[in-house]
């Protein structure tokens, strides 16, 4: 078995080697694939665990950053073409008036169960990026992350 400190050790090795804006987020995937590692272990087969649970942890933490990576695009942004510029959301069509009409506030009112809850999304509409939020609020960007998985199912519901 490893202790807490050498699966610290190897999850700490795993995420430094990752943007500091996603390492507690691939520390935690390299910590989840540590304790399936340790769970799938056979001393039978010849490797120490920790070089076992090591590769576990890349492998995992890897997952994570190929998660984080996918690009996304914007409705708004101006696409260059033979034809001219155009923007994704004049692809898709026209703006629905029933969505229009839906107010920002009442949006949140919805969304957002908890007065923090609400003061995370005001501070998102203001352009504020998860660390800002995080200090603002007194709150890690682990927590703001939860928050935020948290308030797009309630916005799937929705749709």
């Amino acid at each position: 078995m490893l202790s807490f400190s050498a699966i610290h050790r190897i999850a700490t090795r795993v995420a430094i080697k990752y943007p500091e804006y996603i390492r507690d987020e691939i520390y935690s995937a390299a910590v989840e694939g540590i304790v399936i590692a340790l769970r799938r272990y056979d001393p039978t087969k010849g490797a120490s665990i920790e070089t076992f649970a090591l590769a576990y942890a890349k492998g995992y933490a890897q997952k994570e950053w190929e998660r984080w990576k996918k690009p996304f695009l914007s409705l708004d942004y101006e696409y260059e073409s033979k034809d001219g510029t155009f923007t994704l959301a004049e692809l898709l069509g026209k703006e629905d008036p029933e969505l229009a009409s839906v107010e920002y506030s009442s949006l949140v009112e919805k969304l957002a169960k908890e007065e923090n809850e609400k003061k995370l999304l005001e501070l998102l509409q203001e352009g504020h990026g998860i660390k800002e939020c995080a200090k603002a609020l007194g709150k890690s960007r682990v927590w703001v992350w939860k928050k935020l998985k948290k308030i797009k199912k309630r916005s799937q519901v929705l749709i």
